[in-house]
């Protein structure tokens, strides 16, 4: 990364999303944080990316560096620590022993489950750790990555396996070897051990794909709504796994200008929700058993696609259809 007239280099990990060898194409996922440098100039973006397969010899910062695949970032979101990179004909990739992960159902995870980090721990080269998901889904406030003293809360997935420095960007992996979370921080508290987070692959997977469709931007849909938790229950399924049920409400009345006025109410209870896209053909549908649900479904949505939501309402079920056709009910990130 360029600093003035300084130059510094960072190390960190990154996940093959989608991979074509045969061309030498891929697209990469990596932490925000890794490749940004709020000193640098211009928009801090690294100047120079680097990528290294698994076993190659590892020179970082070296112009003479033969075993680096040359990348390029094209789009991602600070406030949600994901960046995407592209590599396109790279006579290495093609060479090498490079896969695509196997992509799982963060939503699906439950606390207790065996997990598996895979980074390159202390820019050593790529190691494994393992423990246990110790929290499915929570949210936690860091830093934020601009250098500007402002606090980012992110939602994570928490876990016991060793996260050292330079595993940022690296994949956690469930029992099967699915993918299930992109690592990004760690609680460096002298009194907390075994504390690494994780951000959940579906999010990740949504802020990618956001990202590619936006010309490298991230744009959310906004309901504009306020959302509370009234209810939760935690309960030992058949498996023996822990799941959480959380009961979602409306919180606050809607103001005037926001996608969901005069459709959605203060003290309507949240049961389900449906994206269309443009053309009306169904992109998702979850029930809303989590307070995180509704905005991860959200990133999915573009210009012009339709949400349908189920909601009770004073004790009845009604169904509400809400348009994002305006991009005044976008947010940037």
């Amino acid at each position: 990364i360029s600093i003035g007239t300084a130059q510094s280099a960072s190390a960190g990990s990154g996940v093959v999303i989608d991979l074509d060898k045969e061309n030498g194409n891929a697209t990469i996922i990596t932490n925000y944080h890794v490749i940004y440098d709020s000193k640098a100039q211009g928009d801090g973006i690294s100047s120079s990316i680097s990528l290294y397969p698994y076993g190659s010899v590892v020179d970082y910062g070296s112009e003479n560096a033969t075993h680096g695949i040359k990348a390029t970032y094209v789009g991602g979101a600070m406030d949600y620590d994901i960046a995407v990179l592209k590599v396109s004909g790279s006579e290495v990739l093609k060479n090498s022993a490079l896969e695509e992960a196997k992509i799982g159902n963060s939503d699906t995870c439950k606390a207790g489950e065996n997990v598996f980090v895979i980074g390159n721990a202390e820019g050593d080269g790529l190691s494994i750790t393992d423990g246990v998901l110790s929290v499915e889904s929570e949210y936690v406030t860091m830093d934020s990555t601009s250098g500007s003293g402002e606090k980012v809360k992110y939602r994570v997935m928490r876990t016991s396996a060793a996260v050292n420095d330079g595993n940022s960007g690296g994949a956690m992996f469930d029992a099967s070897g699915r993918l299930i979370g992109i690592v990004n921080a760690k609680n460096v508290e002298d009194d907390v051990e075994n504390m690494g987070y994780a951000l959940p692959v579906n999010n990740a997977i949504a802020v990618m794909n956001n990202a590619l469709a936006n010309n490298g931007q991230v744009k959310r849909a906004m309901l504009g709504i306020s959302v509370q938790t009234i209810e939760s229950k935690a309960v030992i399924n058949e498996n023996g796994k822990l799941v959480i049920t959380e009961k979602c409400q409306v919180a606050e009345p809607l103001k005037k200008g926001v996608a969901a006025y005069g459709l959605l109410k203060e003290g309507d209870i949240l049961k389900s929700i449906t994206l269309f896209d443009a053309k009306g053909t169904v992109v998702n549908t979850l029930a809303i058993t989590r307070l995180h649900q509704v905005g991860d479904l959200l990133l999915d949505a573009r210009l012009n696609y339709k949400a349908k939501l189920t909601v009770e309402r004073k004790g009845v079920e009604t169904t509400v259809e809400i348009k994002f056709d305006k991009e005044s009910y976008f947010d940037l990130y």
